[in-house]
């Protein structure tokens, strides 16, 4: 079976649910029917699902001033999901290493998004991955990972208390990748829209367009204060899975009111090309991206990673 035919099943079991939902009790004979017809594509949708283990997908929903009943008008609803599959693909690409300020994303081709069904409720759109297999060594497809991040993003920009939170959900994204969330929280607050995103059975919601917009200024530049840095340590832990690191650094070599113990995130291709587990208690430079929201706590992005000659350390 194609995933296409595959995902018909989907769909099919989700109408066959929303026919039972509409379907009177007194109505024995159809009812019957819908529920015969809806335990028969489960069983298949079981026999399957082994073939498909990752169908990944999420809902974007709209509801304001572009929403009408079951409704929505084409130009904002067009223009809204491609800002949104836009933001997906910068996003997820990030993840792997800083984007190029402009010019193609690589990998692009791992986050295409497929419209599965139409929401109704407020009115929105079901997305899916075109391929429903992560690539080749992944655990979690690359959609899903971009999917949490985006959501993550939005939940702490959307909270004034969230300082450190945001900090932490951008220090795996990039400017570029930031600017794309801009600007589809822009194009939603100026359509006096709100929009609602659902990954993983959890949802977060804009409840009027002064959140959109409030959403959208704290992950503007003017909010975010971001620089490169060079630090000299010693890592001293690793976790490849989380691609975390625990870095001490030589106090003597930085300015003193810099943080002399720091778990900045590593990108993968920098532990592509170094096992850092291999080079523990060793002096290192690397170069980082330090990302501070507000008056939160900085975080930390390692960048490159070079390995010194053994040279004095003042432990602390």
């Amino acid at each position: 079976m194609s995933g296409h035919e595959y995902r018909f099943l989907l769909a099919d079991r989700e109408a066959l649910k929303d026919l039972l939902a509409e379907t009177p009790d007194e109505d024995v004979i159809d009812r019957l029917s819908l529920e015969r017809r809806l335990k028969q594509v489960e069983v298949e949708l079981e026999d399957l699902k082994d073939s498909f283990p990752q169908i990944v997908n999420a809902r974007l929903t709209f509801g304001g001033r572009p929403v009408r009943d079951r409704s929505i008008k084409a130009d904002f609803g067009s223009r809204a999901v491609q800002a949104f599959t836009k933001a997906v693909t910068h996003i997820g690409a990030s993840q792997l290493g800083p984007l190029a300020a402009k010019g193609p994303v690589p990998k692009r081709e791992n986050y295409e998004l497929l419209i599965t069904r139409i929401v109704q409720g407020s009115f929105g759109f079901e997305m899916e991955a075109v391929d429903a297999h992560p690539p080749f060594f992944e655990d979690v497809h690359p959609v899903k990972q971009a999917f949490r991040q985006i959501q993550a993003i939005l939940e702490a920009s959307a909270s004034a208390d969230a300082d450190e939170q945001l900090a932490e959900a951008i220090s795996e994204t990039d400017n570029r990748a930031r600017e794309a969330v801009c600007s589809f929280l822009q194009l939603v607050a100026d359509h006096e829209a709100v929009c609602a995103f659902e990954v993983d059975g959890r949802k977060f919601q804009f409840r009027v367009p002064e959140q959109v917009r409030y959403s959208q200024q704290r992950l503007s530049r003017d909010n975010i204060q971001e620089e490169e840095v060079i630090l000299h340590g010693r890592f001293k832990g690793f976790l490849p899975n989380r691609l975390v690191a625990e870095l001490h650094i030589d106090p003597d070599l930085h300015e003193a009111d810099l943080e002399t113990i720091v778990h900045p995130r590593v990108y993968p291709v920098v532990t592509d090309a170094l096992d850092i587990n291999a080079i523990l208690q060793r002096p290192v430079q690397v170069k980082a991206r330090r990302w501070r929201v507000g008056k939160g706590k900085p975080r930390y992005t390692i960048t490159e990673c070079q390995v010194l000659e053994d040279t004095p350390f003042t432990e602390y």
